[in-house]
């Protein structure tokens, strides 16, 4: 879910970005650090990464992080298909430490070995629900991590020119701008280039999770893409809440699936339209990939008027009043959603991926431009140019 921002004040520097909302009793600071391509090993070891640099650096340990942070509360790390998303919350007048706390964990993170096989016993211990399965279908089994390898992608992935920093609530305007240039001047991160050998896939037809998911994904696209509204616009109306297509095809017509949604997943450098849904499906699962693609398709044929209102409602609920099944799944819950942090990190995130300062009310009005012949060759490109991939429920 995505806030409509029109009242907030909204400044964009190079490399940080401010939303200043005096009325808040807290303050948020939110890192994007955008990816490089990595491999799928490259991929693995960054997730134990980010859940064990939060846990110790050369200034700070936990006890010394919870003295920084509102409430005690540990900062939190993430990593998305395009960006690692790092969050410190801190009272009102606690930018400043929260921004060298910040500094600290991108740069001299401690990744002892006993903290890493720490984070690496508890990933094995996660078991996957379904629809985590079917968003990350190329996740790898996790296997041991040595210091000198996690150092080598934590060197790579955390360097000063991949990096905006987004600052929201009761702020003081270029504090957290003043002290990152300060702190990060002299950072000079190395060029290193991990080399990994053998690593072991998981199943690709399987979902941990137990239960089936099909899913038609469209050909990836850029992140500055001018059609990226039209292209919005046609995912919510093939699959975003009741009435959508696949809703009314898998759902309705067939009795194939009892959730399904349609997502603008983030890439590095892009975006992949999704379409995805969960079913009792077994050995048919292609079969039925390959009916509902032809079904959708026909659908979209005779889309009319009132199917392009219906998306633009939709759309306007969701930019200006956060209404659920938001297509843009930009954090491992699913769609950013209302609240200080996710608000932060939306408008940081926006500037890192597009180059540009978030406007919802300016997408908007280009989402209000799209026709209805735009709208229909947009959701069949999706479709003509769909991959099915079907993972069986264990």
């Amino acid at each position: 879910m995505i806030s409509l921002l029109l009242a907030l004040t909204i400044s964009a520097a190079p490399g940080v970005v401010e939303m200043n909302e005096p009325s808040a009793k807290e303050a948020s600071i939110q890192a994007i650090v955008m990816l490089p391509e990595l491999s799928l090993r490259e991929r693995m070891v960054l997730r134990n990464v980010v859940h064990t640099m939060t846990r110790q650096t050369e200034e700070y340990g936990r006890r010394e992080m919870s003295m920084v942070s509102l409430d005690g509360e540990q900062p939190q790390a993430e990593v998305m298909s395009d960006h690692v998303r790092i969050q410190i919350l801190v009272p009102p007048g606690g930018v400043k430490g929260g921004v060298r706390l910040l500094d600290s964990l991108v740069r001299r993170a401690s990744l002892f070995q006993e903290a890493i096989d720490t984070t690496f016993r508890a990933q094995l211990k996660q078991t996957p629900n379904y629809w985590h399965s079917a968003l990350w279908t190329d996740e790898l089994v996790p296997t041991p991590i040595l210091r000198p390898e996690e150092v080598k992608v934590y060197q790579k992935v955390f360097r000063p020119d991949a990096i905006t920093i987004a600052v929201g609530g009761e702020i003081v305007p270029d504090e957290a701008e003043d002290e990152w240039t300060r702190r990060t001047t002299d950072w000079k991160a190395p060029a290193t280039q991990p080399d990994f050998g053998k690593y072991t896939a998981s199943s690709p037809d399987r979902n941990e999770g137990g239960i089936s998911t099909v899913e038609l994904r469209g050909a990836t696209f850029v992140s500055g893409d001018v059609a990226i509204p039209t292209r919005l616009l046609a995912l919510i109306a093939l699959g975003s809440g009741k009435d959508s297509a696949l809703y009314r095809i898998g759902r309705e017509r067939h009795a194939w699936s009892y959730r399904q949604e349609s997502i603008l997943w983030p890439v590095v450098g892009g975006w992949s339209p999704r379409l995805i849904w969960a079913t009792t499906a077994g050995e048919d699962a292609p079969k039925r990939a390959e009916t509902l693609r032809t079904e959708l398709y026909e659908d979209v044929r005779s889309w009319n008027e009132a199917v392009r209102l219906r998306a633009l409602g939709f759309a306007e609920g969701i930019l200006s009043r956060g209404v659920e099944l938001s297509p843009l799944y930009l954090t491992g819950r699913g769609p950013v959603s209302v609240d200080l942090a996710d608000r932060t990190f939306f408008v940081g995130y926006w500037k890192a991926k597009t180059g540009i300062a978030w406007d919802a009310e300016k997408l908007l009005s280009r989402l209000r431009y799209v026709t209805l012949e735009d709208l229909k060759d947009a959701a069949s490109e999706i479709l003509s140019t769909s991959e099915p991939r079907i993972r069986l429920g264990r």
